[in-house]
Order: C-alpha cells, then sequence, then structure tokens
C-alpha cells in the first residue's frame, strides 16, 4: 500500500497516450493509495481557456504558469498528482520538480516514449486532432534525460507495444519500493545550493529564456548567436550565482545589450 504523497511528471509527444494512461493510473492509485484523493492536471482544460486553438506557441507560457499553480493548489490539499503534460524541455520538468521540493514530497517523472509516426498516425485519428507540423516541432525540441541524474524516467513506455495496464502495475510496484527507502517526515527541502546546484540553476534559467525567445519566429535567424551568447554568459556568471529573478533580469538585459534588440 502506499502511504506517501508523491507527484508524477508525464512527458512525451502529443498523441503519445500520456492521458489515457493518466486516466488508468489514477483509477488504480484509488485502491493502491486509499489515504489519498489523485489530482491529473491536465493544461489542455486551460488551453482551452486562453485560445481557441489545442496548442498556440505563443499562449505556452500562460499555460505553463497555471499550470504549475494548479499543481501547487492540489499538493496543499495533499493530492497524489499526475502532471499530465508535455513537458518537452528539461527546464519543464525542473519546475514542477521544485514544486515537489517545496511540499518536501518525491516525484518520479514518466515518459511515455510513443515514436513520432504512431503518434501522428493516433492524432488523425482523434476527433480533434492538432496540426501534425506541432508534434513534428515539439519532437524536433524534445529534451533527452541524460544531463541531470534527478532527469531520469523511472520509466519509460512505448504504448504502441506495451500494454498500458501491465505498465501501470509496474510503475506502481516500482514507486512501492521506492518509497519504502525514503522517510518522508525527514526528508530536507533541497535548495540546490552546492556549487553544482548553483550551476544547474543557472542553465535552467538561461535555457528557459532562450528558449522562449527563439520562440519569436522573428528571432530564429538569431539562434547561432543567441545559444553562444548564453554559453558566455552562464560561463562568465558560474561564480556568481543570485536568485533566479535575479538571474532572470541580468540575462536578459545581457541579451539586450549584444543583440541591441528588444527581448520580451
Amino acid at each position: 500500500m502506499i502511504e506517501h504523497q508523491f507527484l508524477l511528471i508525464l512527458a512525451g509527444l502529443p498523441a503519445a497516450g500520456k492521458s489515457n494512461f493518466a486516466i488508468f493510473m489514477k483509477k488504480a492509485l484509488k485502491s493502491t493509495a486509499p489515504d489519498f484523493k489523485v489530482k491529473i492536471i491536465d493544461p489542455d482544460s486551460i488551453r482551452k481557456e486562453i485560445s481557441s486553438q489545442s496548442f498556440n506557441y505563443e499562449t505556452e507560457h500562460l499555460v505553463r504558469a497555471n499550470n504549475l499553480k494548479l499543481i501547487r493548489d492540489a499538493l496543499s490539499q495533499e493530492h497524489i498528482v499526475i502532471s499530465d503534460d508535455l513537458n518537452y524541455y528539461t527546464s519543464m520538468r525542473h519546475d514542477i520538480k521544485e514544486i515537489a521540493e517545496e511540499f518536501h514530497i518525491p516525484f518520479f517523472i514518466i515518459y511515455i516514449s510513443t515514436p513520432i509516426e504512431i503518434c501522428l498516425k493516433w492524432n488523425n485519428e482523434r476527433g480533434t486532432p492538432i496540426p501534425n507540423e506541432v508534434i513534428h516541432r515539439i519532437n524536433e525540441k524534445f529534451d533527452t534525460f541524460n544531463n541531470y541524474n534527478w532527469d531520469k524516467p523511472l520509466v519509460s513506455c512505448d504504448f504502441s507495444i506495451n500494454n498500458v495496464h501491465k505498465t501501470i502495475f509496474s510503475i506502481i510496484t516500482q514507486i512501492e519500493m521506492k518509497l519504502e527507502d525514503l522517510d518522508m517526515r525527514t526528508i530536507p527541502n533541497q535548495k540546490m545550493e552546492s556549487k553544482q546546484g548553483s550551476k544547474e540553476k543557472l542553465e535552467i534559467i538561461t535555457r528557459r529564456i532562450v528558449g522562449n525567445f527563439l520562440n519569436d519566429q522573428d528571432f530564429q535567424n538569431l539562434k547561432p548567436r543567441i545559444l553562444n551568447l548564453r554559453k558566455i554568459y552562464v560561463k562568465k556568471k558560474r561564480g556568481d550565482i543570485n536568485s533566479e529573478d535575479e538571474i532572470s533580469k541580468d540575462f536578459i538585459d545581457f541579451l539586450k545589450k549584444k543583440l541591441n534588440v528588444d527581448v520580451a
């Protein structure tokens, strides 16, 4: 029996099977974790409120902000939370990781690795498919899970070949084993105060800002220069880590000065 609150971070392409997985996982957890309510946070409902489109790069920053708020609210009500989102950037997964750490609870990343060819097929079979070019673009931008230990998925599953129910049974078993090794009453709130943590924090913040900036098609031609400027800034700033707000403002000012453009 699961006796600790935790957070599941799903990651994968559109139409990979994340939402079906989340629904079945919620049902399975009701019997495995009877002391907790299970909440699925699905940003698609937020997208529908903000935009008439199912996915719009221009409004995704608003969707992410509202999504993080809903996750935080559900955790504050002591729910087990399933983040049913694309989470295709490392920075997106890191934002949710930080919320888990705020509440001193463990998190587990589940990578729904269904191949893009199958996702495109399933997308076209849905009643309201999103444009295929969106899936292609997200696939090109998808950050791998090789950079940080915290970003390693508990499980990777391709639902074109794996049975969802057997996969869920295996995942719950692994979660139970992980939780047995944790005393949730004594887990400290990790704030990345070490040198390695500070470096990671700087990398995440600058990558997020560059990613948001490059979403603007008008500046795609500046991409190589912007990426090089980010490397220069990180190398220069490593020994002088400040708060997240200070780093964000300082890096944006740095880009404005070097590019001589107005960075949002």
